[in-house]
């Protein structure tokens, strides 16, 4: 089973330390620093005893559970790993953890640097799991707040994947009050990194069913589909799609994307004509990409502009400055449309700006506009 992090906000924290007494999430016995003078002992003991009871079943490892602060103090991060000897923590205290009807040997320690370490038998891991998601369903039930996951590379891949691709499964409840979405899957200029299963996302944003906001950073699965629960969402910030990026921007159905993209020109006009005839894309409001591979972006602008017969700004015909508020930014922005160019589409007007190496658009007409004058079609 693969290990994620769940990053918790500040609210979040703060509620944990009120409502549970010194991080004590999981309802685990946690053994205070100030009995150092007999934790030692313990410590070794329950390791010993954890490596004893591993041995006795078909995981063979211990695995841990850490939680800390991140350096701004403003979020609790729980991690899942495997674990060795010389990461065992200095105080422990040997507990049973009853997990439905199964007892799960568990050990707790805190360290140095006040991370709070669970180690359990690895043959639990899945129950562990479960319990985990179960307690982070009950705190988002109280406050509305973001959901950060990061996927991480599996040592072990099942044989039927093919190179690259996500074996993970979405473990989580269903949190009604989880307003922002964030998964994450690294990758370097040496790993290709993580393809994020189309599953996966269906999966998550359909257990976050009020999520607001979709940040996606990784390579998504080409065999996603327009009816995937991630496209209802109204706010996406996406990284480098890469070639996927104009599936992306015609399968979304919320108002404001912004993502990185692998374009040219025809998929350009394709999508602002199909906007402009009224067939297609109704739903946006702002439209930002930032454009890599655009080799001909300088002379790009010409000939949209010429296909789409867009026409420079005049203001009897809208505003210069186009102000947006969304969660995304946290704060309203403000596009100075002076040098924009104007398309009309089925009853609405937008204005489109083609630069060196981006491309963006904003629709007048958008229900999240501010406007400082009457817009008049003409």
């Amino acid at each position: 089973m693969p290990f994620k992090v769940f990053n918790f906000p500040l609210s979040v924290r703060r509620q944990i330390v009120s409502e549970l007494n010194i991080l004590d999430v999981f309802n685990f016995s946690v053994c205070s620093p100030k009995t150092k003078s007999t934790t030692e002992n313990i410590q070794k003991d329950a390791f010993i005893m954890m490596k004893h009871i591993c041995q006795r079943t078909d995981a063979g490892e211990l695995h841990k559970i850490i939680m800390e602060n991140d350096e701004s103090n403003t979020h609790l991060t729980v991690r899942f790993e495997k674990v060795d000897e010389s990461q065992v923590g200095r105080y422990g205290k040997l507990f049973k953890w009853v997990i439905g009807k199964n007892a799960v040997t568990c050990c707790i320690c805190i360290t140095s640097n006040e991370e709070i370490v669970f180690y359990f038998n690895g043959s639990a891991l899945q129950d562990v799991h479960q319990e985990v998601y179960n307690v982070i369903d009950n705190i988002h039930m109280t406050a509305k707040n973001e959901v950060a996951i990061t996927l991480q590379k599996n040592e072990t891949r099942p044989s039927c994947l093919s190179p690259g691709e996500s074996e993970y499964s979405c473990c989580l409840p269903k949190l009604k009050n989880a307003d922002e979405i964030s998964i994450f899957a690294p990758r370097s200029r040496l790993e290709p990194g993580i393809i994020i299963n189309y599953s996966f996302l269906d999966d998550v944003f359909l257990k976050c069913p009020n999520s607001q906001v979709a940040r996606i950073y990784g390579l998504i699965d080409s065999r996603i589909k327009k009816e995937c629960c991630l496209f209802d969402v109204k706010e996406h910030e996406c990284g480098d799609l890469g070639p996927m990026a104009y599936r992306i921007m015609s399968m979304f159905r919320g108002q404001h994307l912004s993502l990185k993209a692998v374009l040219t020109t025809e998929p350009v006009i394709s999508y602002l004509k199909h906007w402009a005839s009224g067939r297609k894309h109704q739903n946006i409001e702002t439209l930002e990409v930032g454009v890599e591979g655009f080799v001909s972006m300088r002379y790009a602008g010409t000939t949209i502009l010429e296909e789409l017969k867009a026409r420079p700004w005049n203001g009897a015909r809208r505003p210069r400055n186009y102000i947006f508020s969304n969660k995304t930014h946290g704060k309203p922005q403000i596009f100075d449309c002076v040098k924009w160019f104007d398309i009309k589409g089925d009853g609405k007007l937008a204005s489109i700006l083609v630069g060196h190496s981006d491309f963006k658009m904003v629709v007048w007409n958008g229900s999240a506009t501010s406007l400082l004058a009457t817009c008049v079609l003409g």
